[in-house]
This record gives structure tokens, sequence and C-alpha cells, in this order.
């Protein structure tokens, strides 16, 4: 134990730096640690850790004396942390000792300890204090054992008093009774002189039995024993056994003469030897040994669990079944415990009769004789490897992607945080790339998702077989990969290389993915990628850069990647805003709708098309370009769609109310998205009613996508609002991935040609010949054609020669507010 004179020598030394302190007090066996003034920890030495039971100094470093040590007044009152004496050490410089005190562990119990608190010295003044803690539980479990002991002591010779009587028979008294009866019974004396006492206050389960038996013993004319419960003057039962032997006079039996001896206890441990028998006889695995480990006995669980039969065991030791897992130092530490503080428990490793391996969880208990010697060891077992089993398998699903055994999202950011320290740690650079498979969501939706998943599994270990040993491939969901890239050296341009170079290598590589499972397929992927070297990041920030990296190339135009640079997270910062501003501007009704007009090849109206648009309070106009693809990727399009075709329905419902003139239909967009929602139709239909519109007046706007995946539900939702009198119309057409076999099912009236096509179809024999074939295969299908972009009359010129049915674009007007398109349009 350390001495006050020893540490106040050793506090002499101070002031030290943290490492000496450290490797001072490291090897001592108290549990050591200094704090400030503010009595916040700087230091702890190994012993403390165990103690505590704690893994590293950082987690305790920091901490203040008061968050580990209790700190109450004996009727349980919290104290005040300057009302406690440790408190003295700092604030006033003296020496403190508390004889006992408790202080938590890391999983919130608390172990009582003697603690000493030295403050030092720097420059004549206090500047904190070393405080040692001392395990006193062991003190304190053997005191408590004492006076356990102690107590059964007590309560043994008690219950092993006997009380000698004698018994009259012809007047039903007793004629002596020993003063002992009053402490054993409860009874005052007088009370056994009463006629009829003894058989009054047998316990009446046990009465009339007693009564016949001693009488029946008596016409025999020998003593007799018996056992028999009575009542005590508390109420409780006392189980005695009487020793009677007959009083004679004259040959004739005219008293008894006995003792009562309490077999309370007796009877308890029968109770519990009964109770022990049947314990034995458990389903977990028993084997007892004696004081030097020899197994004496076992139950028949443990032939069961081990294989080992009774006569294979008996004399021999529990070596018999070591296994080669376990280490010397896990068995010192094992036989440590047991001689210590009579038990062990814990997860070990054992083998079977068959020579295999296999978990345990297993308790061993020291039995100890009165003196405190140990005689024996109780082992109770049972067979773990089930739960190992399902234990190794949660962490695996915790940790692993269980479609492609790659780490998951969580394994990532762990090994993701352990390279940051590391780079930070030995000043080297690390990357890590995302990778998102451009249009996997068409492949999955067109070919099915266990195509998709068969495609996900075979990317994954493409990826693998193009990094290096050491790099970590990770699936974070979908089709999102992550590589990360530990260690790339010191040198900044050449990790930038290496990364740039792998993330080449991964567009290729997948590029040239042409068929999987005999399907052929068209594949690409975009990739972000970011360094980290000593600059202090998260996880998440590194994440963060990468995805900002990544959603620049999908940007780009896909196939390629991007390396992150501060002005894009500038980029992703103005993206969040703007996603969180547009949140507000919808619930707040800040945006505003303008309508585009569409002419007839006669220049008639013939109709308009609603077009959202966002005038930010302090940023004015917002760009659709902008916001749009935000809301599609957040899902704000949801509420936005919404909002959108509420509020065309009711500006259409006050034209029709306020204008007396004819309107064409009202064009709406309405997203994949939105679409697919299972209240689509009835969030449709409800809107027409709260605006008393015919569903005559309404054209909705659907693009290509939609046609992707479960066909025959969206024809279903179409034919019901078609029945309404809905019309729908393609959006975007030639621009998407749709099938001409699932087009002509479709019951819509109208494809819209993007205005990509039109934009160059004047010089571009290729946008000719699209526009060309899609105007053709509408008329072929009885459908109409608008194209969308018309931009000047040599345009508008071309596409009513070829036979296009309606025009949108600036040649006719722009998109105009309410009030301008009522005037310029309408009226």
């Amino acid at each position: 134990m350390i001495k006050s004179s020893d540490m106040q020598k050793t506090v002499g030394l101070l002031p030290l730096d943290t490492n000496q302190i450290i490797e001072l007090f490291d090897d001592l066996i108290e549990s050591i640690y200094g704090v400030d003034l503010k009595g916040n920890c700087t230091f702890c030495n190994k012993t403390l850790l165990q103690l505590l039971q704690y893994k590293q100094p950082k987690q305790l470093l920091g901490q203040n004396m008061h968050q580990l040590v209790h700190h109450s007044y004996h009727d349980g009152t919290p104290k005040k942390p300057e009302q406690d004496a440790l408190w003295q050490c700092i604030t006033k410089g003296k020496a403190i000792h508390k004889s006992q005190d408790w202080v938590w562990r890391k999983d919130g119990s608390s172990i009582p300890v003697e603690i000493w608190a030295y403050p030092f010295f720097k420059n004549g003044q206090v500047a904190g204090a070393i405080i040692a803690f001392i395990d006193i539980s062991h003190r304190i479990y053997t005191q408590k054992s004492l006076e356990s002991s102690l107590e059964q002591y007590r309560m043994l010779i008690e219950s092993t008093q006997v009380i000698p009587w004698e018994y009259d028979l012809a007047s039903k008294r007793f004629s002596f009774i020993s003063p002992q009866a009053e402490e054993m019974f409860g009874y005052p004396l007088t009370h056994w002189y009463v006629k009829n006492f003894w058989e009054e206050h047998i316990f009446i389960e046990d009465r009339e039995k007693s009564i016949i038996f001693c009488n029946q013993a008596i016409e025999s004319g020998k003593s007799f024993e018996f056992d028999y419960r009575m009542i005590k003057a508390d109420g409780s039962m006392i189980h005695v056994n009487d020793y009677v032997s007959l009083i004679k006079e004259e040959g004739i039996v005219t008293g008894l003469r006995g003792v009562f001896t309490d077999i309370s206890l007796s009877k308890l441990q029968e109770e519990q030897l009964r109770l022990a028998a049947v314990t034995f006889d458990t389903d977990s695995g028993i084997f007892i040994t004696d004081n030097k480990g020899i197994i004496l006995k076992v139950n028949n669980a443990f032939s069961n669990i081990t294989g080992f039969e009774e006569q294979d065991v008996i004399g021999k030791s529990p070596q018999l079944f070591k296994s080669d897992r376990h280490d010397e130092v896990f068995f010192k530490e094992l036989w440590h415990d047991l001689e210590n503080h009579g038990r062990w428990r814990g997860e070990i490793w054992n083998i079977n009769a068959s020579g295999d391996e296999y978990p345990q969880w297993l308790a061993i208990t020291a039995v100890k004789d009165s003196l405190g010697g140990t005689t024996h060891y109780v082992a109770i077992f049972t067979d773990i490897s089930e739960i190992k089993t399902a234990e190794d398998k949660i962490k695996y699903q915790t940790h692993y992607d269980s479609l492609t055994s790659l780490p998951n999202r969580l394994l990532l950011s762990h090994q993701l945080k352990q390279a940051l320290i590391q780079a930070r740690k030995f000043h080297h650079c690390g990357a890590l790339l995302l990778l998102d498979l451009d249009e996997f969501k068409v492949i999955n939706d067109s070919l099915g998702h266990e195509f998709g998943d068969r495609l996900l599994i075979q990317i994954g270990k493409l990826i693998n077989s193009l990094v290096s040993k050491g790099d970590v491939v990770s699936r974070l969901g979908g089709d999102e990969f992550a590589i990360l890239l530990p260690d790339l050296g010191g040198d900044t341009g050449l990790c930038l290389s290496a990364a740039e170079t792998l993330a080449q290598s991964l567009c290729k590589g997948i590029a040239d993915v042409q068929q999987v499972d005999s399907i052929p397929i068209h594949l690409s992927a975009s990739i972000g990628l970011t360094l980290f070297s000593q600059k202090r990041l998260s996880d998440s920030d590194v994440l963060k850069q990468a995805d900002t990296a990544m959603y620049k190339a999908k940007q780009a135009g896909k196939n390629s990647f991007t390396s992150f640079t501060e002005d894009m997270q500038d980029e992703a910062n103005k993206r969040l805003s703007i996603q969180g501003e547009l949140k507000r501007a919808i619930e707040l009704n800040q945006l505003e709708l303008h309508f585009q007009a569409q002419f007839d090849n006669q220049k008639k109206l013939s109709g308009m098309e609603a077009l959202v648009r966002w005038n930010h309070p302090d940023n004015g106009q917002i760009s659709p370009n902008d916001f749009i693809p935000i809301a599609e990727k957040s899902g704000l399009i949801i509420p936005l769609g919404k909002w959108v075709l509420h509020n065309a329905c009711e500006i259409y419902a006050s034209w029709l109310q306020t204008l007396a003139i004819e309107l064409p239909r009202m064009s709406v967009n309405v997203s994949s998205q939105q679409f697919q929602q299972l209240s689509f139709v009835e969030m449709v239909t409800n809107c027409l009613a709260t605006n008393n519109l015919s569903a005559e007046h309404l054209e909705l706007e659907i693009t290509e996508e939609v046609l992707i995946g479960n066909i025959d539900a969206t024809i279903a939702k179409i034919e019901q609002l078609k029945k309404l009198g809905v019309s729908f119309a393609i959006d975007d057409f030639g621009t998407g991935y749709s099938s001409l076999s699932y087009l002509k099912k479709l019951p819509i009236n109208l494809l819209k040609i993007d205005r990509s096509f039109i934009t160059d179809v004047l010089g571009n024999r290729d946008d000719a010949a699209i526009v060309d074939t899609i105007i053709a295969m509408s008329k072929h299908m009885n459908l109409k054609v608008i194209a969308e972009g018309v931009e000047n009359k040599e345009q508008y010129k071309w596409l009513k020669g070829r036979g296009c049915d309606f025009h949108q674009g600036f040649y006719f007007s722009q998109p105009l507010s309410k009030q301008v398109f009522e005037q310029k349009i309408l009226l």
C-alpha cells in the first residue's frame, strides 16, 4: 500500500510533465490520478483505468473528480462539491484521508475505496492534487462475511437449545417447563401451566395426528419420539422434535417427561437439500471438485453437454477439457479471483469429448468451511454456442451489407474515424470515394429487383478487384458504394493523382460491364472523391465532401469523377439552404404560378401550362432549374406538386367564374414520386371537387420515368382518372428510358417533344430525324403532338409542315403571371 510519506516525497518531485507522472505512477498498485484546480482529471495510471473499467486514459481525462466520487451524507442527502473534504485538498492545500467512500465505474456501478489526496504546489501556490484510490471491496466483503458468520453462529446456538419439561396426564397441564421455552416459543411461562395449553398450540394440520400418536405410544408403555409443528406467540410456526419418556407410579403411567428441540433449521436444511438435488438435476452442466481441483461429482447435464461420461472425469482435473484458446494470463486471473473473492464467472472456451472447441458461460464458486478454508469448488456452466452464433450473426448484420457482404455505412463510419485519426497522427493523406451508379433505378425497375440485386453484387466484386489490400469497399445503400483509401502517403499531389487514377479505373470498369446473366445493359457511374490529412474533420464531414463532389459529377453529365473543392462546399451549403427555405416557402405560401400558352397550327389558343415560380423575399427570383432538382432529391417535390395542382385548379376555377370566355385545358406537371403516391388519384379528385371543376378541364403531364416499374399499376391509375375526364400527356418525350410496348398500352392523349430536340431541329439532322419519327409515330398511334421550346418562326413553320399539332415556346409567349396572362392571352 502506498505510504503517506512516499506520496509526499513523490508530490515533492512535481511539477513534472504528464508522461513523467504517468510513468512514475503506472507501476503502483494504487489507483492514482491528478486533478487541476477545478478538480478536472489531468492524468491517471493504469490501475485506475482497471479499477473504473475504462480502456483508455482519454475516457477519464477532463472528468471532474466529483463525477467519479459519490457525494452524500449518511442519510443519503447529496453534498455540494465544495462541501466535500476532497475539495479542501485543492482550496486549502490540505492532505485528505477518507477511510471509506465510493467511486463510480464506467458501467454505472460503484465500488468502495479508501481515499488519500495530497496537494502539489507550483511557485508556492497549490496547482492541483494527486488522489489515490485503494479498493477496499474485499475488506468490506470480509467484514460483512464475518458479521454474517457471527449472526449465523448465534442463530445456530439458539436453534439447538433444548427445553426440558414434565407433563401431568391427569390435569393435562405442564408441571414443569424450562424458562427457555419463553424465548423459543414467545409465550410467558405462566401460559404453559394452563390446562390443554400444549394440545391447543399444536399446528392445526398436525394436531389430531400428533395427539393420536402420543396416546398410542403411551398405551404401548414405551418411550417415543416424534416431530410436529407448533404455533409461536407471533403466529409463526416452529418445527419441534419431542423425545418423551413415561413417568410411572406402581406400573401406571401418570405423566410424561421429555425435551423439546427446535429442528426448524434442520427441516429447512432438508428442504434445501431436496431443492439442491433438484437443482443438481438441471439443464446446466455442474461439476464439483475438491480444493485441489480434482473432479468429485458431475450431473447428467454435464455429460449431455460435454460428451464425457461420469467415469471419464471422476478423479481428473478440469484441464482434461481445456482448449488452447486462452493463455496463462487468463487462468492466472481466474485463480486470482477464486482465491481472493471466492468466485469467478465469465465466458470460456473448452473442448468436448470429440475434441471440438465450444464456448461456455461458466460460474465457479469456492465452498468454505467454518474456518474460512476452501473445501470444494462448484462449477456451473451452459453451452452458449447458439448464443455466440446469434451474436456473431447480429454483429455481422450490424456491420455488413446483407446483399453484397461488404461493410455497411456503420462499419465504414468506424473505419473512416480510425483513418482520420491515423492520418493526423502520422501526417499522411487518405481519400474517400463515393460511387453512384447512373440510371440504376431505370435498370432495377425495368428488369426487376432480383436482376438489380445481382448487378449490385457483381459491381461490388468488380470494385473490390480494382482496389489495393487495406482499402475498404463499402455499400452504403441502394446503388451507392464507398471506397476508403486510408493511407496514400504524405505527398498531397501524388495522393490526389492515385485517388483520381482509381476513380478513372472504376468508371471504365463499370462502363465495360456489358451484360449480367446474359442480359445486355448499359451502365456508368458518377464518382466524387475527397482527400483528408491533418486537418481535423469528422467522418460525417468527409462523407459530405465526397457526396458533394459526386453530385457535381452527376451534374457534369455522369460517367465521370470529380474531386472535392471548397467551392463545391459552398454550393452544397447553398443547396441545403435552398432545401430548407423551399420547405418554408411551401408552408408559408411564398410560391406563385406562371402560365405559358399553347397554340395550334392556326395560332389559336389550345391550352396553358401551369409553371411554379419562387420569388424569394430576400434573394429575388430563384430559377426552377435550381430548386426543382433539389425538391426531387429531398422529397419536397410531393408537397410542392400538391401545392401546384391545388393552386392551378383554384386559379382556373376563378377564371371560369369571372371571364366570359371558353377556356382550354390547364396542364399541370406531375413528378414520378407524386404519381406513385397511393393517394394520388384521391388527391386529384378531391382537388377537382374542392374547386367545383370538371375533370375535362385538367391535363396532367407525366414523364417517361413514370412508366418504369409497375406498368400495370400505372395504367390503372391513368384509367381511373381518364374515366373522370382527365387527359394525360407524356412530357419531355424522347429524353427518358421507356419501352414503346409500354407506351402503346397507355391511355394517353398527347406526346410532348422535349425542347432539346427542337433547339437544333433546323441544323441538326439527327434532331430533325427524331422529331420526324416522334410525329409520325404519334399519328400512327392516334396521339396528338405538341412541341415545346419553339423560339422562332422558322421552327414553327418546320414543325407545322411536319404535322405537329400544337406549339409552345417564346415565339408565342413566355410564361406570364396570372394577371398578365389574363390581360395578354385570355382577354
